[in-house]
Formats: C-alpha cells, sequence, structure tokens
C-alpha cells in the first residue's frame, strides 16, 4: 500500500478506489507566449503530486491535504469557490468543470498530497488540477478525452480560482516522458517528444529564495496591455497573438508604452528561438541549448522586465563556470526557480557560487538536481488492471 492510500484509509476509514499521480514541470523555454499561440520547451520531472479517491454514499464532497493535515467539505451540489477554502478549491474547480461539462457526480472522499514545492512555477497546482481529473474519469468511467482532462484543470485554475494558466502546463505533465524534452506548439497544440542524454549533463533547478510578489502584479496587468496591442495589430479582429508580427510593426506603433513594446518583441523573439533550438535539441548538442536558455534569460532581463539582479547574477556566473551550458529563469512565476543545464561536474564547480550568493545576496539558495520523468500516471485502481 503507497503512503497516500495508507493516510486514505486513515482519513476515511476505506481504502481510496483510485490513486493517480502526476509529476511537476521545468520550462526551458516559451512560458510567456503561450497566450500569444507561442512555442513551449518543457520536461516532467520527479517531484510528484499524488491524488487519492473514493465514492460516498451521500452528496459531500471532503477533501483532507496531507501537506496542510487539514480538511474542507462542501456539497457537490453546492460547489462554490470559498477564499476560506484556499487549497480545496482547485479540486472544487476540476469538480465544478465536469459537472459543467453535464456529468453526473455523487459524493466523493479525496486525498491529496504534493512534493512539488509550491509558488515556484513547477506546476504544483496543475499537476492537482490534472491529477484530480483523472481520478475522477476512472472512478466514474466517463468517457473524457486528454483534451477534455487538460480542459478540466485549466478550468479549475483560470475560471475557478481567477488565476490565469494556459493549456501547457497539464499537457506536458500528461504526455512527457522519461529523457525528453516536450515541444508543444501552443496554437495548434500539435506536439512532439524529442529525446535527450542525460548520461552526460544533467538539468538542476536552483531556488534563490526571492521574494516576487510586486514583480508579479505588473506582470499581469502588462499581460492585459499586450492583449490590447495584439488586437491593435489585428485591426480589431480580436487576435490576441503576437506570433507572426514583425519587430518592425511593434516599434513603429503610436500610443504605444515603450514597455509594452519591449517584451512584445520579447514574445516575437522567444517564438523565434524556441523553433531555432528544436533542431539543436535533436542533434543532442546541449551546449549549444544552453547558450540558447542564456539568451532568452537575458531577453527575460532587458526586453520583459521580469527577473531580478539575484537571479541575473546567478547566470552570469554560471555562463562563466566550466561544466555549466547555461541557465535562465524558469517557469511563468518571477524568480521562483532558475533552470540550468550542467555536465555532472559542472554542479562542484558552480558551489562556489552558490555560497558567494548567500553572502552577497543573504539569500539561502537551494538547489534540486530532479530526474526527467515519465508524465501522469495511474498508481491504483480497484476498476480496472
Amino acid at each position: 500500500m503507497t503512503e497516500i492510500e495508507q493516510k486514505h484509509k486513515n482519513e476515511y476509514g476505506i481504502k481510496p478506489t483510485v490513486v493517480y499521480s502526476c509529476p511537476g514541470k521545468v520550462t526551458y523555454s516559451g512560458e510567456h507566449t503561450e497566450y500569444n499561440d507561442g512555442i513551449l520547451l518543457s520536461s516532467t520531472i520527479d517531484l510528484f503530486s499524488y491524488v487519492s479517491i473514493s465514492k460516498r454514499d451521500d452528496n459531500s464532497l471532503r477533501v483532507f491535504s496531507v501537506n496542510f493535515d487539514e480538511r474542507k467539505k462542501s456539497s457537490i451540489s453546492n460547489i462554490k469557490f470559498k477564499r476560506e477554502d484556499r487549497w480545496a478549491n482547485y479540486i472544487k474547480g476540476v469538480v465544478a468543470s465536469i459537472l459543467q461539462a453535464g456529468y453526473d457526480l455523487t459524493g466523493m472522499d479525496i486525498t491529496i498530497y504534493g512534493e512539488i514545492p509550491m509558488g515556484l512555477g513547477l506546476g504544483s497546482s496543475s499537476a492537482i488540477c490534472l491529477a484530480t481529473a483523472c481520478c475522477i474519469k476512472e472512478l466514474y468511467g466517463f468517457d473524457l478525452t486528454w483534451l477534455n482532462l487538460i480542459e478540466a484543470a485549466r478550468f479549475s485554475e483560470s475560471v475557478f480560482m481567477g488565476l490565469y494558466t494556459g493549456l501547457d502546463d497539464a499537457m506536458t505533465m500528461f504526455f512527457g516522458e522519461k529523457n525528453t524534452i516536450f515541444y508543444l506548439d501552443a496554437a495548434t497544440l500539435e506536439y512532439q517528444i524529442i529525446p535527450i542524454d542525460q548520461e552526460s549533463s544533467n538539468i538542476y533547478i536552483l531556488k534563490p529564495g526571492v521574494n516576487n510578489s510586486e514583480i508579479e502584479m505588473d506582470y499581469m496587468e502588462d499581460r492585459e496591455s499586450l492583449y490590447d496591442l495584439a488586437t491593435t495589430l489585428s485591426k480589431g479582429r480580436n487576435n490576441h497573438s503576437l506570433r507572426n508580427y514583425r519587430f518592425e510593426q511593434i516599434r513603429t506603433m503610436l500610443g504605444v508604452p515603450e514597455r509594452i513594446k519591449r517584451k512584445a518583441i520579447y514574445i516575437i523573439d522567444e517564438i523565434k528561438r524556441a523553433k531555432e533550438s528544436k533542431p539543436i535539441i535533436e542533434s543532442g548538442d546541449l551546449k549549444l541549448f544552453g547558450r540558447y536558455l542564456v539568451r532568452s534569460h537575458e531577453g527575460l532581463r532587458d526586453l520583459f522586465e521580469n527577473t531580478c539582479p539575484e537571479v541575473d547574477w546567478l547566470i552570469k556566473r554560471g555562463s562563466e563556470t566550466p561544466g555549466v551550458y547555461g541557465g535562465k529563469a524558469s517557469g511563468e512565476i518571477c524568480c521562483g526557480v532558475v533552470l540550468f543545464i550542467m555536465e555532472k561536474q559542472g554542479l562542484s564547480n558552480f558551489m562556489e557560487h552558490i555560497e558567494e550568493y548567500d553572502k552577497i545576496f543573504g539569500f539561502k539558495a537551494e538547489i534540486l538536481a530532479p530526474k526527467i520523468c515519465d508524465g501522469m500516471l495511474k498508481l491504483y485502481s480497484e476498476l480496472s488492471s
């Protein structure tokens, strides 16, 4: 019996009927281009969220969080967002989405547990939402497609919670494979799985420990301005994508703040950079791909203005370190994590800079060394083999 099965049984008195695990994700390129029909490069990592579920005889929805040691209760017939329910709203949002799609649900007992660090852009909430959707599909035998499941996860975050998220996180988690990079075209949802060699090099995630709340507020405001800019360029055709425009078209626009123009130029350049990265990854040249990561970060710093001095310092020192191919601020959360690609001996060389970082900035950086793993996985089901 897995740990979450035991926790579920201890909490509700019965074993769960279905258990799913869902990995976190790390993004190499394109996280700020998804809402402009961009190209995204990401991988699933072996930090997981777990969801277990069983049916009830009544109409109650009970949710237990192992991490918080908290319990929340509501009714299937009255699913509403409640601020005081905090983390449980993610579960309720998935339930609300499936109910709105016309499916009938009874009461459920749900247990959740997560290893993915929260609030850093590694997909902790998307993983919980997607695993919950998969559990409900299995529990009731619903004919939900992979896209239905991913849209249910997105609905919970974007509509029910009011926190914008694209389809890219959940798609990476659903389709990701061990030792690969997931290449997604957000305009068409077409994707490719590109193998990479992790024998000679690894990805490392660094948590810089920086407070980023003020930058995040500016970012959400600027996203609306970028929507407006794309609509203006499309001459009122309600096209919110900057993908097919040129730098010159942005630079010559009148009445648009220079800050917004710079962000738009970054988006166009990042889409181009992601396309160019694909054959480089396919060729196995991770050293060159690492330089592309640094160029992406330089764009975040100089054009998109969604980074901070502490992270810029880490990227610069990494670029100067033997065995470090390159790195960038990764994920939608500004300065949440820094992604590096290194040779295995590169980490020991880089550790000197980590110690220096602590002394200069007063933040204790933490390094994670995840493996690129397979995506969504059904761990247990009484209903199928």
